[in-house]
């Protein structure tokens, strides 16, 4: 029974840590370059223009996060909705 279960927990452990998603490592403000070292196989390019670019974790769809980078530096993430960057306000009330 003891050897049985010394094979049984490496090869359960084995699995447990095998079957977790890959986990994106983040701060907001953090660099590009520092984005990308940490998380390199979690993420891939999305979007680049001049001044800004977008990374996706995930396939696009439920589950996924956006992750918006402005002159090099995390300003936003969230799951595809992207906040407006102005706010009408309607001052006649």
């Amino acid at each position: 029974m003891k050897r049985v279960s010394i094979y049984l927990v490496p090869i359960i452990l084995l699995l447990l840590v095998s079957s977790c998603s890959k986990k994106v490592y983040y701060s907001l403000g953090m660099s590009e370059n520092d984005f990308l070292i940490k998380n390199r196989k979690a993420v891939s390019l999305y979007k680049k223009s001049l001044n800004s670019s977008t990374y996706l974790q995930g396939d696009g769809y439920d589950g996924s996060w956006f992750y918006y980078f402005n002159n090099g530096i995390l300003t936003e993430l969230n799951q595809g909705q992207r906040q407006s960057d102005f706010i009408l306000e309607n001052r006649n009330r």
